[in-house]
């Protein structure tokens, strides 16, 4: 099989979410949901009750925010397919902001967003690898990254301030497979959570 290209990629999405109304927004900025909200990535239905994925370009490289595109993307078919970790999210009260403003009373509904999260990874990664589109090891490196950091959020009720994900010292020191099951990034690795303590 011959690798995709960008342009593929793009195309082919863009016709899934066509076919079912919907749009792909990109943007020149560093963020897509505004600078408070710091998202380079959002899938969303709007009012109409359409799909609708918003792209950052920012300053990423094109294998970042493709890799950003195909996540938004497979957060589409777990709506459109009402997948069960889409179905068990949708349960939840309240904003993803909320959950991560005050994670005591959200332990569950993180838990449930890990899932989700999880869940969309496997798919994308499956996506990168399969069509050869980029290096699926630093995607899975990255992503581990986030997921991470929703274990220690959980675990020290706080989001780390700084430590990027894009930081060498953060991605570098995650695995390059996903693990099988949420429970598994609960038990956060030292090397990792140093650093995320060690930048309050």
């Amino acid at each position: 099989m011959m690798p995709l290209s960008t342009e593929d990629v793009i195309g082919f999405v863009e016709t899934e979410l066509e076919a079912l109304g919907g749009k792909v927004k990109f943007f020149k900025g560093k963020y897509c949901g505004g600078a408070k909200n710091k998202c380079v990535g959002l899938f969303y239905i709007d009012c109409k009750g359409y799909p609708v994925i918003k792209v950052a370009k920012g300053k990423q490289t094109e294998a970042e925010w493709v890799g950003v595109l195909l996540h938004e993307y497979n957060h589409l078919t777990q709506w459109r397919d009402n997948t069960p970790v889409w179905e068990k999210f949708c349960e939840q009260e309240g904003s993803c902001h909320d959950m991560i403003d005050n994670p005591k009373k959200n332990k569950k509904a993180l838990l449930d967003l890990m899932a989700l999260e999880l869940d969309c990874e496997k798919k994308t990664c499956y996506i990168i690898k399969d069509n050869k589109l980029f290096c699926h090891k630093e995607y899975v490196q990255m992503a581990n990254a986030v997921l991470y950091k929703y274990a220690f959020l959980i675990k020290h009720n706080y989001w780390p301030k700084e430590g990027k994900i894009k930081d060498l010292k953060v991605w570098k020191s995650c695995r390059t497979t996903l693990r099988p099951k949420v429970a598994d990034y609960l038990n956060i690795p030292a090397k990792l959570e140093n650093i995320f303590l060690s930048r309050d």
